[in-house]
């Protein structure tokens, strides 16, 4: 065998590089651990994952924070507005309450003085109307007509409104000055026999002397006889009540007059001396007539008089509503005087110069506080 072959072969029979490699790798297999892929990946994602998760869960819980305040801030929010829009409704609700606060209330009505006749047509008139001028227009004929047809059954209905009076001469004379919201019935003509007009609310008679016919005023609960006189009739409501009763005063300014009631009781007055009926009951008193007449020549004129009348017959004339904070004060006695011709702001001007209470006017309201 020659030197040639022998080195062929021998170098044959050597590992080559890649086997020796692989031979190495067992080798250390044998004296190094293999890591354990699960465990590994479960410290890889402890260390790192962890900490972002932390943080997202840390966003996450200050984020739910924030939406849970901010759910209670809006729903205290609410719960504080609605309480302030019920408290708002409450307190115009017990101030203004017709129930609990109106003491007097406005109509819905136009100022203005109305003449409707038998055949329910109705005129807006003058503050002053004379029927003797209608009386002397009629001709011979109708002066001899029969009684039967005669015009005195013709009733003619004259009314007036809140800051309205009227003064209106009858064809036998007769002057009577009409006050606010007030009405009077009489005939186009008197009978033969007798004079008869019927009123509500109030009004002042100067009656034209007739021997032969008596003139009878008369009213809900009254009935006056009278040959030639002067005296005021007051009968108005104290009240919003729509069934109550009004209260009357029936006072003698000049010669006599008798009164008869309900059950036809007769009872004669004198000057100065008033009945005042109220609730059935007649109670006659001297009173000083002066302040009784005043609203004639256009005067709001009370002496001694409860706040309450006093704002009542200003609200009438005014037509507004009159609001009251305590009813306390509404009894309180006064003496006030004002003309019907100022504005509802001087009135309330001198109101507050009594120092009684507060008055106050807005929206169609006069308001009284202490």
């Amino acid at each position: 065998m020659s030197k040639k072959e022998t080195t062929t072969d021998i170098q044959q029979g050597m590992p080559s590089a890649h086997e020796e490699l692989e031979v190495k790798r067992v080798m250390n297999r044998q004296f190094v651990t293999a890591p354990d892929k699960g465990v590994a990946w479960e410290e890889f994602c402890r260390k790192y994952l962890s900490e972002e998760e932390n943080i997202l869960t840390d966003e996450s819980r200050q984020k739910s924070a924030k939406s849970v305040l901010t759910a209670k801030l809006f729903r205290w929010i609410a719960v504080g507005a609605v309480a302030i829009i019920i408290l708002l409704v409450l307190f115009n609700w017990y101030s203004f309450d017709n129930s609990k606060n109106l003491f007097y209330e406005a109509k819905d009505e136009v100022a203005q003085i109305t003449l409707t006749d038998v055949y329910g047509k109705t005129t807006v008139v003058k503050q002053q109307i004379s029927m003797i001028s209608q009386a002397d227009q009629r001709t011979v004929s109708d002066r001899n007509q029969n009684k039967s047809s005669i015009s005195y059954k013709k009733i003619l209905h004259l009314a007036t409104s809140h800051g309205r009076t009227c003064e209106i001469t009858l064809e036998d004379g007769t002057t009577i000055w009409l006050n606010d919201e007030s009405s009077l019935d009489f005939p186009e003509h008197f009978s033969p026999t007798k004079r008869e007009v019927m009123i509500s609310g109030e009004a002042y008679f100067s009656v034209a002397k007739d021997t032969k016919r008596p003139f009878i005023v008369k009213g809900e609960e009254f009935k006056t006889r009278v040959l030639g006189t002067q005296f005021n009739i007051r009968s108005r409501k104290h009240d919003l009540s729509k069934n109550s009763s009004p209260i009357t005063e029936i006072t003698l300014v000049e010669g006599s007059i008798s009164v008869i009631n309900t059950k036809g009781m007769e009872q004669k007055l004198v000057p100065g001396e008033q009945y005042l009926i109220e609730n059935g009951q007649w109670i006659k008193k001297e009173v000083d007539t002066y302040p009784l007449i005043q609203w004639r020549d256009g005067f709001f004129y009370f002496d001694q008089t409860p706040l309450g009348d006093i704002l009542t017959d200003i609200g009438r004339w005014y037509n507004m509503n009159v609001v009251v904070e305590d009813y306390e004060i509404m009894d309180m006695c006064l003496h006030f005087v004002a003309e019907k011709s100022q504005t509802i702001e001087e009135v309330i001007t001198a109101l507050n110069m009594l120092k009684v209470a507060h008055f106050t006017f807005e929206d169609n309201k006069i308001i009284v506080s202490r």
